[in-house]
């Protein structure tokens, strides 16, 4: 290169200092703060640390059985807590994570022509939008879909007669407060529907007003305890200390305010 070609580059400033990162993620730290829908014109910002979805994860790694072969819809917007366990349950199983945009995931009948395509394997969806797709017959139309877990409202029994005929049909239910999915059940066609029993790692118990364990099978409030069981609402003391109890028996519990019965077969049936 000749002299009058020379280009000179002046020298970069050094970098800022980076400030230093912790050593390592405890379980105790928090993984993610969601705001609830707020029912009372309120909205509470839950805390929920990672061994809390954790457990939720492994939980689900255990059940379901996922592997490198599974593809999750993704439909949930990520401010809805259930797109963690949509998220986590494929990428925690080495599957593929499909995201459904905004568009397909409203569309009813287009949503199945996209399932079939995408070939899902794992539907994460609440039980209308089953409905909207029009399907008359999930088992032939999609071939591929093996697992699928509803929840966020109440699943209708000809929905779950019509969705569970080929496939695993899981009904959930949890509160924000206690890591998306607290309790679960496997709905057979033709059987009554209810919210099962705890995940693992989870409890959940039947109590009075006075946090008093009912007699079995009568109706109280659930309270969930265990691993699933947030750190509590932020900068909200006196709300965490009323739904957030130490009980003198099964130890910190969530209050859902719901209530419940448990079934001849200690399924708990929501009321």
């Amino acid at each position: 290169v000749s002299a009058d070609k020379v280009v000179v580059v002046p020298q970069a400033d050094p970098p800022a200092p980076v400030a230093a990162l912790v050593d390592r993620a405890t379980p105790q730290n928090l993984a993610y703060l969601i705001y609830t829908s707020g029912t009372t014109g309120r909205p509470k910002g839950v805390m929920i640390e990672h061994a809390s979805i954790a457990n939720l994860v492994a939980s689900d790694l255990a059940e379901f059985a996922l592997g490198p072969g599974d593809r999750v819809a993704q439909g949930s917007s990520p401010a809805y807590d259930s797109s963690i366990e949509e998220t986590w349950l494929a990428l925690a199983a080495g599957g593929t994570v499909v995201v459904l945009d905004d568009r397909v995931v409203r569309s009813g009948p287009d949503l199945l022509a996209w399932l079939q395509h995408e070939r899902i394997t794992v539907f994460c969806p609440p039980p209308t939008l089953l409905r909207a797709t029009g399907c008359k017959d999930p088992r032939t139309a999609l071939p591929d879909l093996r697992l699928l877990s509803v929840g966020g409202e109440a699943l209708p029994e000809d929905v779950a007669d019509l969705w569970s005929a080929g496939r695993r049909l899981e009904n959930g239910y949890g509160p924000t407060e206690c890591s998306v999915t607290a309790t679960r059940c496997t709905v057979q066609a033709g059987a009554p529907i209810t919210i099962g029993r705890p995940v693992r790692g989870n409890t959940a118990v039947v109590l009075d007003d006075e946090l008093r364990a009912v007699p079995y099978g009568e109706v109280g409030e659930l309270c969930l305890g265990g691993a699933g069981v947030a750190r509590g609402y932020r900068n909200n003391e006196q709300q965490t200390a009323e739904r957030f109890v130490q009980h003198p028996e099964h130890g910190r519990i969530y209050r859902t305010g719901d209530l419940v019965r448990q079934d001849a077969q200690g399924n708990l049936v929501y009321l």
